[in-house]
């Protein structure tokens, strides 16, 4: 017998989908759900996908390589209230032929903080601040003296909301099934408490199973620096 050749069965799922995934874990008949039960069922879930699953380190499909064009004399730039972290950071000189890219160094709040002069001007910014805050913002240091630079950063950010319930979650195929894990624990802390136990062991298996995965597959090189 042939195979389907198809690879959409997972990429096609609504939010409805792993809700109703998630109640019957539960051992609830999900067409008996009522609309408050889904109402806290999508809440739920968007507080695994934006909250707990953001806390648990960077999810690689949610990282995006984003670019701003710097501006002479301008010290900080303000990020989208969307963005978690910056994992790297580089400035392409566009003035050469072929473009230079120069990447950048990651500092501590403290490290900026001892700088005495922030505005001090260089040919292009060499370190880079994240600050932390609601409204995200990145410091550059020193301040570029010129418009030649481009400053591209790898931005890893939260997981876009559940939204309605025949939208599709913003998590990949080898994802799904820990999303529908862990919000069939978390439905049971709530509906169907002698099932928690076991959903919730079920859960962190799914999550750490697709966490494994989740990692870029290149060799560790560990190079001696000498003197």
């Amino acid at each position: 017998m042939a195979t389907s050749g198809t690879y959409t069965a997972l990429s096609t799922l609504e939010s409805v989908d792993i809700l109703a995934e998630g109640f019957e874990r539960c051992g609830i008949d999900f067409s008996k759900v009522s609309g408050n039960q889904l109402d806290s069922a999508r809440r739920s879930l968007s507080l695994m996908l934006q909250s707990e699953w953001s806390n648990k380190g960077p999810n690689l499909w949610k990282v995006t390589l984003v670019s701003q064009a710097l501006t002479s004399g301008t010290s900080s730039y303000a990020l989208n209230a969307n963005v978690i972290e910056v994992l790297q950071a580089y400035v392409t000189d566009t003035s050469p032929t072929p473009d230079r890219d120069y990447i950048l160094s990651a500092i501590s709040r403290s490290d900026y903080a001892a700088y005495p002069d922030k505005t001090l001007a260089g040919t292009r910014p060499s370190q880079f601040y994240f600050e932390r805050t609601t409204t995200p913002t990145i410091y550059l240091y020193p301040v570029q003296d010129n418009g030649t630079h481009t400053l591209r950063m790898y931005q890893w950010r939260i997981t876009e909301d559940v939204g309605s319930l025949i939208n599709q979650i913003d998590v990949p195929n080898r994802w799904i099934d820990a999303a529908s894990a862990g919000l069939g624990a978390r439905l049971a802390m709530k509906w169907a408490p002698d099932r928690y136990a076991v959903l919730a062991q079920a859960a962190t298996e799914a999550f750490n199973a697709a966490a494994a995965e989740d990692v870029e597959s290149v060799p560790l090189r560990i190079v001696p620096r000498f003197g």
